[in-house]
C-alpha cells in the first residue's frame, strides 16, 4: 500500500521556529532524500532519524551539536 508520505521526497521548513520532531515524521516521511532544515531552533533530532535515506542534509543555523549527530547520523552498519 502507498501512503502519502511514502511519495514525499523532499522536505524543506527553513526559516522557522521549529525545535525538533519526532519518530513518526520518520515513520510517515520514510523516503526523504533532501532534508533542508536551515535557521530553526532544532537541537534534537529522533533516534531513529539514520532511516531516512538522505542524500543532502541541510540543517546550519540551528542549535544541534555535534554530538547530536554523531549518534543519530553517522552510524556506522555492520556487516
Amino acid at each position: 500500500m502507498v501512503t502519502s508520505g511514502s511519495l514525499v521526497k523532499t522536505w524543506k521548513f527553513s526559516n522557522g521556529k521549529i525545535s525538533s520532531f519526532g519518530n513518526e515524521w520518520v515513520e510517515a516521511l520514510p523516503n526523504i532524500t533532501t532534508l533542508e532544515a536551515t535557521r530553526n531552533i532544532i537541537s534534537e533530532i529522533p533516534s531513529s532519524f539514520s532511516k531516512f535515506p538522505l542524500k543532502t542534509l541541510e540543517f546550519g543555523r540551528n542549535r544541534l551539536s555535534s554530538s547530536v549527530f554523531r549518534d543519530n547520523i553517522c552510524v556506522s552498519k555492520s556487516m
